[in-house]
């Protein structure tokens, strides 16, 4: 029995609500820069006929999508940016943002679905669900394997 292919198993493009499944985890990296740090989400989205899915994505804070996160989350600015360290929990906040599936910069053959435009509020035309307000439902979820493949 052969996998599907990675493209059959992206979330599908489109509008969602966001909610963090779990605390995030981060990972020391060493690059050509230096010493860098990538923290990994669990992300529960929730599309416009309530459908739901599990998107598991990684942001480095010089993306401009970890700004717009932070902001979405209420970080408080220092130095003129948004500092995610600042926020004492993750679990159960909400946003909205829209998935894009983004080709490999190796490998054309793959893509990754990331989160992009994510904002606190939606417009008014979009359907998208409220924020769950019951924290209790996402953490009664089953924990999600996180893969400790690099993205």
């Amino acid at each position: 029995m052969s996998l599907p292919d990675p493209e059959t198993r992206l979330v599908p493009e489109g509008v969602y609500r966001v909610t963090i499944k779990e605390e995030p985890t981060q990972r020391s990296h060493q690059g050509a820069s230096g010493e860098f740090v990538t923290i990994h989400f669990i992300f529960r989205l929730t599309d416009g006929t309530g459908n739901h899915s599990i998107l598991k994505d990684s942001m480095v804070p010089w993306e401009d999508r970890y700004t717009e996160l932070a902001y979405a989350l209420g970080a408080p600015e220092e130095g003129g940016r948004p500092r995610m360290s600042k926020i004492d929990r993750f679990t159960g906040k909400a946003f909205d943002a829209e998935v894009k599936h983004v080709p490999d910069k190796t490998d054309p053959l793959k893509s990754w679905a990331r989160l992009t435009n994510i904002s606190s509020t939606l417009d008014e035309d979009e359907d998208v669900p409220p924020p769950i307000d019951d924290i209790s439902l996402i953490e009664n979820e089953p924990p999600v394997e996180v893969d400790d493949t690099p993205f």
